[in-house]
């Protein structure tokens, strides 16, 4: 019988065992699907292959754990993969073929499962001694282009932003080359700048792609790296020139003077100076002039090119906005706004100590124990008179009997507590039964917080509302503000997806309320409107009523929206305790 591996912990398990025998987390993916072996693992992120069942192929298994990740950067990328790919149907790219989430222990995993195609990559077939001609480089890097002109002839254009030998793999059909791995994929563009971390592969990724400003020739200086990489077998990191800019590839590599030219055209540093996009890099390529007849490349298969994933837009229900008329949009006016939230549990991590319990040790119980032990010898009653004065010593012993707790800087008591004490940070304590004393960090808080849309109707009126808060919190300075903080704080820590329905039922509340009496109809027929002004007064409300102020805020945004293009169905709120930026005064 042949055995399973758990995609949470990977702990191997008897194949007829539908749980794992270690954590109990299920299985089988998505009912089709399940692991066999692990090909790579990278802190929160693991590639597994797998089976589907009942004779199915192999396929490939990407797992991310929400648990370990260090901002939401990585399951926005994950994420993001699934969405394009799900979307794509060409023989050169692997197939989508599921995804969904797995819950073990309050720990989430999320999962997205691939066809696993056959072949060997190119770093693997260059780790195996393989040698390259450049009649099969030229094959190589037609059957690559043809792949990503499909990509590329999207609105906006699919980048892939990742290519390397080891992400494009030789198929056994001859002349067949695939392009794996789109965990770094970009579906939009952001000529000024998008990304705020530096992504793609040392010696594979041009400069503007590191600045966060990748355009479609961002891939083919990805493609001309990689034909370097096989025709030199040396990473093109190590071939830079002294001022390294250019890629100084030429005495390494023996192909002709178009070929090379036309390699040299695609690692321009400057994007400008490189071909504009796949199409044109094709055909430049076919036309430069061919090698000799000796190293005449093989007729290269063209794969039949994809059709384009239909637009998947939440839209607002509305037969058309446009069409509403300005007595409907009174009428609608007076009614209230009802919310429709997402279908979704939140996902929350929290990476900071909040509500901290201190109970009380050992000693405080054998303490008790001791003076009733004790009453009992000395007292002369019997019977019920005996039974009720124990009860009052017991009662009276645990409001007496109180245990030291000193708290670390930047921590305030504020439930048990007794600051009978001089020291700053002392407390008594007693031992409480029914809640345990709780103290809270002081210090602001960082919040990332990216609700789904939330839908709002009025009448005959739909809009959708798009938030995005990256902010820093802390308690209100008032007691009855520090003591609803402890009790968000504790909801955080013990529930913390109520906690995350909370936050959104609060701000969202508040923005209705900002809203005014003219409601949805205020947003006319623009397709977005912005609501800053709105969002700082309701973000503030909403913390108030939750024992909060706000520190710093470092980004925000709140729109209403005739249509939305997030399609995510749950709330993300990621909590730690990193230090204000040195801008925020």
């Amino acid at each position: 019988m042949s055995t399973w591996l758990c995609p949470a912990c990977l702990a191997s398990n008897a194949e007829a065992h539908a749980e794992c025998s270690s954590c109990r987390a299920p299985l089988v993916l998505g009912g089709r699907f399940v692991i066999v072996e692990v090909l790579a693992s990278r802190g929160s992120a693991r590639t597994l292959g797998g089976l589907e069942r009942d004779g199915g192929g192999p396929v490939i298994v990407k797992t991310l754990s929400l648990s370990g990740l260090p901002d939401w950067k990585q399951l926005e990328l994950f994420e993001r993969g699934i969405g394009v790919l799900r979307g794509l149907s060409h023989p050169g790219i692997p197939a989508h073929l599921g995804d969904g989430r797995i819950e073990r222990g309050g720990e989430t995993i999320a999962y997205w499962v691939q066809e696993r195609i056959p072949g060997r990559t190119l770093a693997e077939g260059l780790a195996a001694g393989q040698r390259w001609t450049e009649a099969r480089a030229r094959v190589m890097a037609d059957a690559v282009l043809e792949i990503l002109e499909v990509l590329q002839g999207f609105s906006p254009p699919i980048l892939h932003r990742d290519l390397k030998p080891s992400n494009v793999i030789e198929r056994p059909d001859e002349g067949g080359f695939s392009i794996i791995d789109f965990d770094l994929v970009k579906d939009t563009l952001d000529p000024e700048g998008g990304e705020t971390t530096a992504l793609g592969t040392a010696g594979y990724a041009p400069l503007e792609q590191l600045m966060g400003r990748a355009v479609p020739a961002s891939d083919l200086y990805g493609l001309g790296a990689t034909l370097v990489a096989v025709l030199s077998r040396k990473s093109p990191a190590d071939l830079l020139d002294a001022d390294g800019h250019r890629v100084d590839f030429r005495p390494h590599v023996r192909v002709s003077e178009a070929f090379a030219g036309w390699i040299e055209g695609l690692l321009e540093p400057k994007a400008s100076q490189r071909p504009p996009d796949a199409a044109a890099a094709r055909a430049r390529l076919r036309s430069a002039s061919e090698p000799a007849a000796s190293s005449k490349p093989a007729a290269s298969s063209e794969p039949a090119a994809s059709s384009e994933p239909a637009a998947s837009s939440k839209e607002d229900g509305e037969g058309s906005s446009d069409q509403s008329t300005a007595l409907e949009r009174l009428a609608a006016a007076g009614e209230v706004i009802a919310t429709v939230g997402p279908s979704e549990q939140p996902v929350v991590v929290v990476k900071a100590p909040l509500a901290q319990a201190h109970p009380a040790p050992r000693w405080v119980m054998l303490t008790r124990l001791g003076i009733l032990a004790g009453s009992i010898v000395a007292l002369p009653a019997s019977g019920w008179v005996l039974f009720v004065l124990l009860a009052a010593i017991w009662i009276t012993s645990g409001l007496l009997v109180r245990y030291p707790v000193e708290l670390a800087p930047g921590r305030a008591m504020f439930l048990g507590g007794l600051s009978n004490t001089d020291v700053p940070g002392r407390y008594w304590l007693r031992r409480r039964w029914l809640d345990k004393p709780c103290s809270i960090p002081l210090q602001p808080l960082y919040l990332d917080w990216r609700p789904a849309p939330t839908r709002l109707e009025q009448g005959t009126l739909h809009r959708w509302l798009e938030l995005r808060l990256e902010l820093w919190v802390r308690p209100r300075a008032d007691d009855v503000g520090q003591f609803t903080a402890l009790l968000q704080y504790q909801t955080w820590t013990d529930h913390p997806r109520t906690a995350a329905t909370k936050l959104r039922d609060e701000i969202v509340r508040a923005l209705v309320e900002q809203l005014g009496s003219q409601g949805l109809a205020s947003a006319g027929e623009q397709a977005v409107v912005s609501l800053p002004a709105a969002l700082q007064v309701a973000l503030d409300a909403g913390l108030s009523r939750m024992g909060l102020e706000r520190v710093h805020v470092a980004s925000q945004r709140a729109e209403l929206r005739r249509r939305t293009e997030d399609l995510s169905g749950e709330d993300r709120l990621w909590i730690d305790a990193r230090p204000l930026p040195d801008d925020a005064g």
